[in-house]
């Protein structure tokens, strides 16, 4: 099985190197480490890590909070944040963000294994939830033209192959039939 990849965003140097150094220990692989939020942001949209350890208190123009909530909007990659300060304000900002977990540190080793094993399957599982979600919209939005007797296999192939497209994101398709007296693929739509 493929390790998981995990990028550290920590300002203090040798913190990061422990914690590197503890996910080497617990079997993850390390992807990358940031000591900004802006340098985060820049990394991890090139390497797309499996979960960013994310200290809150960071040095530069955006704290780990803000750098937590670009990430998520715009990788979708799972966060926990990793911080020596509970104060309850930022707790409640850092709850905004919707993170995967939050550790106080100083931590066990233990603990940041478990908490990154509940968070990659937590994140897997929402996954999977929000496709069997899109495909039960897409079979759902297939069930009038396929069973009205009015529509056309024209009609029908367009009406799987937006659903089929939206599925997958791809610009590209086609839909089509096999004539049954030559066996030649008849495809009425294409994009």
């Amino acid at each position: 099985m493929e390790k998981a990849r995990i990028f550290i965003v920590e300002d203090e140097a040798i913190v990061a190197k422990d914690i590197e150094i503890s996910l080497r220990s617990l079997g993850f692989a390390v992807s990358g480490t940031a000591f900004s939020g802006e340098k985060a942001i820049i990394n991890i949209g090139k390497n797309r890590p499996d979960l960013v350890l994310m200290d809150i208190m960071l040095k530069g123009e955006m704290n780990g909070i803000e750098a937590a909530s670009q990430i998520k909007a715009r990788f979708n990659i799972p966060v926990i944040y990793l911080t020596a300060h509970a104060d309850e304000e930022m707790l409640q900002s850092a709850k905004l963000t919707e993170p995967f977990g939050y550790i106080i540190k100083p931590f066990e080793e233990r603990e940041l294994g478990s908490t990154i094993d509940i968070a990659l399957y937590r994140h897997k599982m929402e996954i999977k939830v929000k496709w069997d979600s899109d495909v039960n919209k897409s079979l759902s939005a297939l069930y009038k033209p396929l069973i009205s007797p009015a529509s056309s296999m024209g009609e029908i192939a367009d009406a799987v192959l937006d659903n089929a497209r939206r599925l997958t994101g791809s610009a590209h398709g086609f839909v089509g039939t096999i004539d049954a007296d030559t066996g030649d693929l008849v495809a009425p739509t294409l994009s």
